[in-house]
């Protein structure tokens, strides 16, 4: 199985297993539920070695830095909390994506954990509102 069908069957079950709520799944806006949801990304951020940081507003950022440290990052991500009864991917479509990708890069990428040197790329997973201002670094 590919790197990236495995992180997205994983983080998808796991962040699934948060919040079924009858024909849905709720994850109220800062609400504890979302938290339990930004755990998720954030063990699986830590699992592939990335830096972790969170804002004020409760955003979680997970960057994989690559060869060249002052690279602006590529931020890809999205929401964790739900709308009432929300389908299987609300917002998280955004999240999973980018960790799968995230995880295919850093399982592939010289220099990663898997022993060769990064080039001068670096992706940043990030959630829980849409509407705040990206860190420039």
């Amino acid at each position: 199985m590919s790197a990236i069908r495995e992180t997205v069957e994983r983080v998808l079950a796991r962040v699934n297993d948060i919040g079924r709520d009858g024909p849905g799944w709720t994850r109220p806006s800062y609400s504890d539920l979302e938290s339990r949801a930004h755990d998720v990304i954030r063990d699986e951020a830590a699992a592939l070695g990335l830096e972790i940081s969170t804002d004020a507003a409760g955003n979680l950022f997970a960057r994989m830095a690559g060869a060249d440290r002052s690279a602006p990052a590529l931020h890809v991500g999205s929401h964790l909390d739900t709308v009432g009864q929300g389908g299987a991917y609300d917002g998280q479509a955004g999240v999973v994506p980018a960790s799968a990708s995230t995880a295919a890069a850093s399982w592939s990428a010289p220099g990663s954990a898997s022993g060769s040197s990064a080039g001068s790329a670096a992706f940043a997973i990030w959630s829980r509102c849409a509407c705040s201002p990206l860190p420039t670094r």
